[in-house]
């Protein structure tokens, strides 16, 4: 719950990345929008408006770097009823980038607590360049093609794009 502390790191390892492939970040900050009325649960409110202006001034001043943020804390564009948590917002981002993701882009997930070293985007794609088939990556990070997952029905895909997810 505490994204604010550990994104900014995630965040210059994907700004550093040494790679040919253009990429975009996605970033979904989500909560129930129901917290915005409870007390308990003010400190993870602001610290997700925090966190979203965050990644604003980091957009703009990062200006290579394509980010995308989805927006699902503010007040009255939070989760409501059952739908929320992680897992509904990987699913929402990933339908979200699965709808205008090409067939042959590799989408990459990651927490927002990843790091990882600037050569780390274009091995993967070494790795796909390699090989017929997706590959799967031990957690955090999960692996595929747009195509195969629209096959398969799963909510976590696979570089025109390297697509990161921060929950």
């Amino acid at each position: 719950m505490d994204e604010l502390n550990w994104l900014p790191r995630t965040l210059e390892s994907a700004a550093a990345q040494l790679t040919t492939h253009p990429f975009t970040l996605y970033v979904c900050v989500n909560q129930p929008d129901a917290w915005w009325d409870d007390t308990e649960k003010d400190s993870v409110c602001r610290n997700n408006a925090e966190l979203l202006d965050l990644l604003s001034e980091f957009g703009s001043t990062h200006m290579g770097l394509d980010l995308v943020v989805l927006d699902r804390s503010s007040k009255g564009k939070g989760w409501t009823g059952k739908n929320s948590g992680v897992g509904w917002a990987r699913k929402v981002l990933f339908d979200h980038i699965l709808s205008i993701a090409d067939d042959n882009d590799l989408l990459i997930s990651m927490d927002a607590d990843t790091e990882f070293d600037n050569g780390y985007f274009e091995s993967v794609a070494a790795n796909f360049r390699s090989t017929a088939s997706g590959l799967q990556f031990p957690c955090p990070t999960i692996i595929g093609f747009p195509k195969a997952m629209k096959r398969q029905g799963a909510p976590f895909c696979t570089m025109k794009s390297t697509c990161a997810t921060l929950p």
